[in-house]
Formats: C-alpha cells, sequence, structure tokens
C-alpha cells in the first residue's frame, strides 16, 4: 500500500509541474511594436524567370536549353507551391538535386587562392576538365550576360540548397577558366570573366532573400577578388590593366552592402516556419513528432518575434559601424535567454538554426570589403609605377589613398618583406602581413617602384 500511495504522490507532483510547465509557456510576452513583414522587401519573382531555377538546371545533362522558358517551367514545378507537377507531368531531371561529386573533387584540386599555380601544374587535366563541363560553363556564361537573372529567391522555404552548392562549383570552373586564358596571354580576356563573375555573385547576395544564398554569394566574391590579385601579381600580367581593375569593381560600402535583404528574407522564413510547424520535415529541429508536441508545451509566438525582431535589429544596427568602431554584437545573437528550456523551447531552437549563418554573413561582409579595397590598390599601383619603394613611401601612398581598413580604421599597411598590402584582418592585431592571420594581397612593384 505504501508503494502504491507512494507512486500516486509521484505522479500527481509530475503532473502539476506539467502543467505549471504549460501554465508558464502560456504566459506570452506581448506582440513587437512594430513587426516586420513581406511589404518591407522588394516583390519577389518566383516565375520562370527566376534565377534559382537558372542555378537547378546549371548541372541538366547538355542537350538541355535552360534558357529556354519552357524548360525553366518544367524546373519550376518541381519546386513552386503554386505550379507544382501533377502526376504524369515531367519535371527537370532528379540529377539536378543531387550534389555533384565531380564538381567537388574539382574545387580540391583548384584552391583559391593558388588557382593559376593550380591551373599552370596540372594544364593538361585542366583542359580535359574544361572540355567535359563545356555545357555547364555555357550556362554560366549565359546567367552572367542576362540582366533579367537578378532575382534568386528560393520558391518555397523546402527548397533544397544543392543548386546554391554547385553553383559554387560552377563558378570555380568558370575562374580555372579565366585563368587558364590568362596564363595563355589574354589577360583582357580573363580580367573581363573574374569581373563579370564578381557581379554576378553581388547579385546572389542580393537576390537570394535567404542567409545561404548571400552566403554562397560572398563566398563567390571573395574567390574571384582573390583570383584577381593573383593575376594582378603574374610575372607577364599587362600592367596598363591594373587601374581599370579598381574601376570595374563594385563601389561598396558598409551601409550598402546588399545583405540586409537576406537578413531580412531568413527572419520572415523563420517566422513563417514558426507559424506553418508542416513546412519543416524532419531535420535538425527534431522528427515531426517530437516538434509537434513541442511546439504545443513550449511555444509563445509574441516571444518569439521579439527574440527574432532582436536579432535582426542588432545585426542591422551592427552593419551601419565598421568593425573598430561597434561594440560587441548583442547577447541575443550569440546564446539563447536564460532558462530557454523552461520557457519558449520551441520558439528559441527554431529560430537559431539560421543564428550561426547569420552571424558568419556579418563578419564576412567586411572581410570581402578589405579584400575589395586591397585588390584595388593593387592593380592602381601595378600599373603605375615611379620611383624607389620604401616603406615610408608606403605608408604616405597608403595613407593618401582614400580607403581605409574597416578593421582598424587607419589606412592599410605595406610589408617590404612580404611585398605585400594587408589588413589587420578580424583579431584587430598587425601580424605584419602574414598570410595566416592577416588579409593579404601580394603587391608586385615595379622595379625601382614607389607609391
Amino acid at each position: 500500500m505504501k508503494v502504491r500511495r507512494g507512486f500516486v504522490w509521484v505522479m500527481l507532483l509530475a503532473l502539476l509541474a506539467l502543467a505549471a510547465f504549460w501554465g508558464i509557456n502560456r504566459l506570452d510576452a506581448p506582440p513587437p511594436a512594430r513587426e516586420y513583414s513581406a511589404a518591407d522587401l522588394a516583390p519577389a519573382s518566383i516565375s520562370t524567370d527566376n534565377g534559382f531555377y537558372w542555378l537547378v538546371n546549371l548541372l541538366q545533362p547538355p542537350g538541355a536549353d535552360v534558357a529556354n522558358a519552357a524548360v525553366r517551367e518544367q524546373t519550376r514545378r518541381l519546386f513552386d507551391p503554386a505550379a507544382i507537377a501533377g502526376p504524369g507531368e515531367a519535371g527537370a531531371s532528379g540529377s539536378v538535386l543531387l550534389p555533384d561529386q565531380r564538381l567537388f573533387l574539382l574545387q580540391m584540386r583548384l584552391p583559391v587562392p593558388r588557382l593559376l599555380e593550380a591551373c599552370a601544374r596540372d594544364r593538361q587535366s585542366l583542359d580535359e576538365e574544361l572540355k567535359t563541363f563545356r555545357h555547364v560553363l555555357g550556362r554560366y556564361e549565359r546567367m552572367l550576360d542576362c540582366p533579367e537573372v537578378a532575382d534568386f529567391t528560393p520558391p518555397d522555404p523546402r527548397s533544397p540548397a544543392v543548386p546554391l552548392v554547385n553553383t559554387r562549383g560552377a563558378a570555380r570552373l568558370w575562374l580555372a577558366w579565366a585563368a587558364s586564358r590568362g596564363l595563355d596571354g589574354d589577360w583582357p580576356g580573363a580580367v573581363a570573366m573574374v569581373q563579370a563573375h564578381i557581379q554576378f555573385s553581388q547579385k546572389l547576395v542580393a537576390g537570394s532573400r535567404s542567409v545561404l544564398g548571400s552566403m554562397i554569394g560572398m563566398a563567390l566574391t571573395a574567390d574571384g577578388l582573390q583570383v584577381l590579385a593573383e593575376m594582378i601579381n603574374q610575372p607577364g600580367f599587362v600592367a596598363e590593366l591594373g587601374p581599370g581593375i579598381e574601376a570595374g569593381l563594385p563601389p561598396w560600402s558598409g551601409r550598402d552592402l546588399p545583405i540586409r535583404s537576406a537578413l531580412l528574407g531568413e527572419f520572415l522564413t523563420l517566422k513563417r516556419i514558426l507559424r506553418e510547424p508542416d513546412i519543416l520535415q524532419d531535420s535538425a529541429a527534431g522528427p515531426r513528432m517530437v516538434r509537434s508536441i513541442s511546439r504545443v508545451f513550449t511555444y509563445q509566438p509574441n516571444r518569439t518575434d521579439q527574440y527574432l525582431q532582436r536579432w535582426l535589429d542588432g545585426l542591422q544596427a551592427a552593419l551601419d559601424q565598421p568593425p573598430f568602431q561597434k561594440p560587441p554584437l548583442p547577447e541575443v545573437l550569440f546564446s539563447p535567454e536564460a532558462a530557454w528550456w523552461v520557457q519558449n523551447g520551441y520558439g528559441k531552437s527554431v529560430a537559431e538554426t539560421s543564428l550561426p549563418a547569420a552571424r558568419d554573413l556579418y563578419q564576412r561582409v567586411y572581410i570581402v570589403l578589405a579584400w575589395r579595397d586591397l585588390v584595388a590598390l593593387a592593380g592602381r599601383w601595378r600599373g603605375e609605377p615611379a620611383g624607389e619603394a620604401t616603406a615610408a613611401a608606403m605608408e604616405a601612398a597608403l595613407a593618401a589613398s582614400g580607403r581605409a581598413d574597416p578593421f582598424s580604421g587607419k589606412p592599410y599597411r605595406y610589408s617590404p618583406s612580404r611585398q605585400c598590402l594587408y589588413s589587420v584582418a578580424e583579431n584587430l592585431t598587425d601580424q605584419g602581413g602574414d598570410p595566416r592571420k592577416d588579409l593579404a594581397v601580394p603587391c608586385l612593384l615595379a622595379p625601382g617602384s614607389a607609391r
């Protein structure tokens, strides 16, 4: 009897604890004073002109005409809920939804930086790869040359990320092709190819409305800038092309780098996922049954909206100041509020699936800005030699360049021993141009030259 009575008391206490837990999570916060909505973003296009469908079709078999609207309409029926293909209707090949292992392995063999060095070392193999993927290169070129391809909004939160990942493989192949043209002596054509790639990458950053899409776009931009830096410093490079490289780079600043739409788009997607739990399949957020139970007991819509809004506002505010000026990011961007498992656990667990990537995207902004400045300066000075390259002359020239290191607020620096321009990078510490710790771009000065 005593054992049975003790069991009953334990069960009663457990039920009381569960009821208290449920009650705590029913005490929601008031709604945010101002809520972001889709009206705060430019309207997205998910019709056949959406660049996402171009990315999906990059790896279609060679005979597919991906520039044809009818072909892209078939692809749309795989992803757009408003145009899902019905039974018996043809869509794009399922293989386009799988990562292409050949392109992945090719990226390993064609590293950035040192892409030109790798291309020169294994030129015969590279030429064979260029022939194998000629159809991919042709599609990538058409996409770069098509001004209508500017919106890369995924048509649905469940749209796979593989097309974005495969895009980096196709882009690396494009940069290798540009490198091969430069090594053959066609430096104007090689530079033009890389600049077109950088312009496209920025369209992907601005038009993806997702953190992942913008991260891929920023990575493509950084790849292009580093390849340009390597080209500029090749002994056979046409020095007269140097100043034109600066003119062909986008005139970014921290305030206008187009990742704000990606952050807002990610915010709105997370809000939709929280309100429509069936959007998520079994994933890192947990199996569907577990999520459903968790949502019933530990989801506070208003408190979650406030949490997400602080996350978005904190990132947007931090973008307005370069790294050397701003305080650390708000704690809400790095860790959940205290006792997350007691209150609103479901809301925070889903919301935080995107926080690490959003933080990384934010940190990449000024890294890419520094790369852009360093490449621009290396190009400018590669084509305008004069005088003797003393440390004092370089220091004066950098101070007069009109460009400041966003990580220090001071002019960029030059290392005579390493012959490179550099930024102190995220750790805000001058490591003397060490490429493992600073952002460094070789600056090949003409004999007897200074700035």
